[in-house]
């Protein structure tokens, strides 16, 4: 149907001797369509249509439409090709897009890319702590942190540097009778210089038993508190070192790290383990992958008749003569066993996006002691987090002041120790011959001693086998004073009283102090 007001409105413009085609290029202006007019002139001469006469105004072939589909083609277009750079560039990594690597190829390049680490800086932690554990009919509570910060360069093989700081902290309250706690705190550093170690010990708190130690004539840990200590590498054939009786040790060695490789290998390829994509991570170094591996129970089982073969095969070489006592059925009891007791196990990875390192590993995981032991019950918590960071930049690494030699330190240690070994044996003499006499003899220790007489020539030739004089002797009925002279002018001595003193013995009655 015609709208009456176009009617109305051409109807005017004919009376008013208006051309048609300017009352259409009117109407089309104002928005009335081509069909519209066309209809609207129609009704007004039915019966005259040449009459009419009408040329549409000149547009541009196509309209605007076209125009308007090309540019909105040209812009999806530039958004994709804009996307797809941006994604296989990773400045927008989502996690999921087509460009984006697979979690187990970025951790594996991570692993690999292990070799290629030659200096860094790092960080690792590790807390143990449980509340209100019952085991053996008693309740307890406990916390033991370890943590270490530092650096380590061994980009030149002929100066490795180290650089490292940690302390150990612990305690434990018996919670059934609260005045037994217990105490422990240790604090050092240590720094390592081509082949020169030095060591640092800044708080030593073994509650109490420092006292213990020095009992048994070990060292006074005031001593070397707070000081450096030099270690050379010639210093480590003073150490005494176990020794290997022959072959054979180095045999079963081998054996044992041939099975741990192939067991390695299996887990490796067997792929006994899932991976959770976790959102990316911001680190301190910028953005990261976070991933969650953890062992699959499933395909551990599935490999354990390899890793049960390479087992036996190595109890095989190690002790032909038994037959293995496990078979396959018990193997795989002790692995479901395992995973029912512990739980998943798993590990948060965090990789660099540039570089594909790895920049932390933490394990957060609760254990219900109960599982263990049915008699217990409980929860210890345990947190372990490693970081790494400056990867491959250098670190500086300086030569602490005013340190001492451990061949120095450890001369004096022993020569402590020995003089705190005839202490003992002087108050042995004196409390089971009622006189400290026999102690002595012209001024030395008495080799001569009826009961004692071997180890005080042993200890005297120790003592001396420091660089320091014979040990000068006098004893009494009551009393005694043994002391020799240092290389640095001064004294070392003991008296009945038991305490290592400074002060030169002329007398039994001298006192040491």
């Amino acid at each position: 149907m015609v709208n009456p007001q176009l009617l109305d409105y051409i109807q005017k413009a004919k009376q008013a001797g208006q051309q048609d085609d300017q009352t259409r290029t009117v109407l089309y202006k104002n928005g009335w369509s081509e069909a519209e007019v066309s209809e609207a002139f129609m009704a007004i001469s039915p019966q005259q249509p040449s009459q009419v006469s009408y040329k549409e105004p000149a547009r541009k072939k196509g309209g605007i439409m076209p125009i308007l589909i090309t540019i909105i083609v040209l812009l999806v277009i530039a958004s994709l090709v804009g996307v797809g750079v941006a994604l296989g560039s990773r400045v927008w990594d989502p996690t999921w897009n087509p460009f984006r690597p697979s979690p187990e190829s970025v951790i594996l390049k991570a692993l690999n890319n292990l070799n290629e680490i030659k200096s860094e800086n790092f960080s690792s932690e590790i807390s143990l702590s449980g509340e209100g554990i019952q085991a053996s009919g008693g309740s307890s509570n406990f916390n033991v942190s370890f943590n270490t910060t530092g650096g380590v360069d061994n980009s030149d093989i002929n100066n490795k540097l180290l650089d490292i700081q940690g302390s150990l902290t612990a305690s434990a309250t018996n919670t059934s009778a609260p005045e037994e706690q217990y105490n422990i705190s240790l604090s050092g550093q240590a720094r390592l210089i081509q082949q020169d170690l030095y060591l640092k010990l800044d708080e030593a708190n073994l509650g109490g038993l420092e006292s213990f130690l020095l009992m048994f004539g070990g060292p006074d840990i005031n001593e070397v508190k707070g000081k450096w200590i030099r270690f050379q590498i010639n210093d480590l054939s003073q150490i005494p070192q176990t020794q290997i009786i022959d072959g054979q040790q180095a045999e079963m060695e081998q054996n044992l790290k041939d099975a741990l490789d192939k067991i390695a290998k299996i887990l490796s390829d067997r792929k006994v383990y899932d991976i959770s994509q976790m959102p990316d991570n911001q680190g301190t170094e910028g953005k990261e992958y976070h991933y969650y591996v953890s062992l699959s129970q499933k395909k551990v089982i599935d490999a354990s008749p390899e890793i049960f073969g390479v087992l036996q095969e190595y109890y095989n070489k190690n002790s032909p003569e038994t037959p293995f006592p496990y078979t396959l059925e018990n193997f795989q009891k002790s692995i479901n066993d395992a995973f029912d007791k512990i739980g998943k196990l798993g590990a948060d990875l965090f990789i660099g996006k540039d570089d594909n390192f790895f920049h932390k590993i933490q394990i957060i995981k609760d254990l219900d002691i109960s599982k263990f032991e049915n008699s217990s019950s409980g929860i210890i918590k345990i947190n372990y987090k490693m970081e790494e960071a400056s990867i491959n930049e250098p670190i500086e690494v300086s030569v602490p002041e005013g340190y001492i030699n451990f061949k120095d330190l450890l001369s004096s240690i022993i020569l402590k120790s020995n003089i705190n070994q005839i202490s003992v044996i002087a108050q042995e003499i004196c409390s089971t011959r009622n006189s400290c006499y026999s102690l002595c003899k012209n001024g030395l220790l008495n080799g001569i001693q009826a009961n004692y007489g071997k180890e005080l020539i042993d200890l005297n030739d120790a003592t001396v086998a420091q660089g320091v004089t014979k040990p000068i002797c006098f004893a009494g009925t009551k009393d005694y004073c043994v002391s020799t002279l240092l290389t640095d002018g001064s004294w070392l001595c003991v008296g009945k009283t038991g305490i290592l003193g400074t002060t030169k013995c002329i007398s039994s009655k001298t006192v040491c102090q």
